[in-house]
């Protein structure tokens, strides 16, 4: 058996080391005995724990004790969370981990529930602006990149909302608000304020009344419930279409180019009534024309008239 180069003591056991055949570690207590390996007889450190401040560790890999900077145990410990499997959509039940400042910053996990929770009350108590600029921003989720968290200018959303013609077909979403920037003609709509309730547009509100121009003797037209107009009469109107986008009024207000006959005006089940206002002896008299139907759903009138 090879001699004895040391004897130490760990505890109340002895141990015989012989330097030739044994690896071993010993940590030196402040105060303590070098043999012992007594740790609890180290001076406190006293401060944080900085990167490069060490710890003991087995290396499994050469079957040997070493010592490694505490750095590297961070590192280790964010390789470990980058490597875990995600979650694509977390429950109110799943939680994440949080240091509580209010609990000497002791670790806790906080539950996927309270954070929408929190959020929600940041939302709802964030201050109001009366007037967005064109360089603010709302977030959105963006479905064409795989529902990502992005932002949207508010001179976007302008943009977004304006148009110079009112959508028609497939274009139209039901529910959405419209702002038309000049007066469409194939819709026949002034500018002004749009919604599209699933059955036709409404104007909410309009800046001018849009212009009909000359009738001619058998003037067809399709107006949009909300809206204003003025048209003038230039010759005798034999007959007379009218049709509305849907469940409204309008406001209508003729002028008449001179003494012309005007034919009562025809929406298909419903009654009519020509309603005028002084006599049609000149260009400057005005004729307000009211279409009502039988229910009493569709009013066409001059806005005069529905004073």
């Amino acid at each position: 058996m090879p001699s004895t180069d040391y004897t130490i003591t760990l505890g109340n056991t002895e141990y015989d080391v012989t330097l030739a055949t044994t690896t071993f570690s010993i940590i030196k207590g402040d105060t303590g005995d070098a043999g012992t390996g007594n740790i609890h007889a180290a001076t406190d450190i006293g401060a944080a724990l900085a990167d490069n401040d060490e710890l003991g560790v087995y290396d499994t890999s050469a079957t040997a004790a070493r010592k490694s900077a505490l750095s590297r145990l961070w590192t280790w410990v964010a390789g470990k969370l980058a490597g875990v499997d995600t979650k694509a959509t977390p429950v109110d039940a799943d939680s994440i981990s949080i240091i509580d400042s209010a609990a000497s910053n002791a670790p806790k996990r906080l539950l996927w529930s309270a954070l929408w929770t929190w959020v929600q009350a940041k939302l709802a108590g964030a201050s109001t602006k009366a007037t967005p600029v064109d360089a603010d921003s709302i977030p959105l989720v963006d479905s064409a990149a795989s529902n990502a968290a992005k932002r949207v200018l508010w001179s976007k959303i302008q943009a977004g909302t304006s148009a110079a013609t009112l959508p028609t077909g497939g274009d139209i979403v039901t529910g959405q608000i419209v702002r038309l920037t000049a007066a469409d003609g194939t819709a026949l709509a002034p500018p002004g304020l749009y919604v599209h309730d699933g059955t036709g547009w409404l104007c909410l509100a309009y800046t001018a009344a849009y212009a009909l121009g000359n009738l001619g003797a058998t003037p067809s037209h399709t107006l949009i419930a909300g809206a204003e107009y003025t048209a003038t009469v230039d010759q005798e109107i034999t007959s007379w279409t009218l049709t509305m986008s849907r469940v409204g009024h309008v406001g209508l207000t003729l002028t008449n180019a001179g003494t012309a006959a005007v034919a009562q005006p025809t929406m298909a089940g419903r009654t009519q009534k020509l309603l005028e206002t002084g006599a049609w002896d000149g260009a400057a008299t005005a004729l307000s024309l009211a279409v009502v139907e039988d229910d009493g759903t569709y009013l066409i009138a001059a806005s005069s008239e529905m004073a």
